[in-house]
């Protein structure tokens, strides 16, 4: 009919379907689709504490994760992305879902390394973090991230030569940067630890 699409609000959070057609080179199946939704749902704290665990433990476990990797990762991104417009528990839900992901064997987290680390690493070095104001607890949202990103790099580092070097230039050069908050700072030791291994 000639009229543009509309664009959506940057603020507004990603759904499910977003997710599943993210990466539509393949079409998804019915389980797989509530699957995602489940992700979503826990990330942006639309499930309960108990259904967000049981969604975690099974992007650890699940074998069957490899083929949604590709959405997976790019939803991560897109979270990842909006950091300032997120409120601060779902980021830190978003720096779980990372590391459960990364911590899968058989799910497809290495082929997605390029978008899933600098997920996490955003988490640790962003200036700011979440719309929840300056009283918000930006702790637990850069601790969970630092975990993911130990986490990464014990799992990955020795198998990738440019990991370790790229995630400890990243981590440099928040620490030398005069900006960022004395929380990004604090941190910045317990990442760089993951270079040892």
């Amino acid at each position: 009919d000639g009229t543009a699409a509309p664009q959506p609000d940057e603020s507004a959070q990603t759904s499910a379907a977003d997710v599943a057609g993210a990466a539509p080179r393949r079409a998804l199946r019915r389980e797989q689709e509530l699957y995602l939704k489940a992700v979503v749902d826990a990330v942006h704290g639309r499930a309960d504490d108990a259904r967000r665990r049981e969604v975690f433990a099974s992007l650890r476990r699940d074998a069957g994760l490899a083929p949604l990797a590709p959405r997976l990762a790019h939803f991560f991104a897109g979270e990842a992305a909006a950091v300032r417009t997120r409120p601060l528990a779902s980021l830190e839900h978003l720096a779980a879902a990372v590391a459960a992901v990364c911590a899968n064997p058989r799910g497809g987290a290495a082929m997605h390394l390029h978008q899933l680390a600098p997920v996490a690493l955003t988490l640790v070095v962003a200036k700011t973090l979440g719309d929840d104001g300056p009283s918000g607890d930006h702790w637990s949202v850069r601790v969970a991230a630092a975990r993911a990103v130990a986490g990464i790099c014990a799992e990955f580092g020795d198998r990738y030569e440019s990991l370790l070097p790229r995630v400890a230039e990243t981590l440099r050069g928040a620490l030398d940067d005069a900006k960022r908050p004395p929380q990004t700072k604090s941190l910045l030791p317990r990442g760089q630890s993951c270079r040892h291994g």
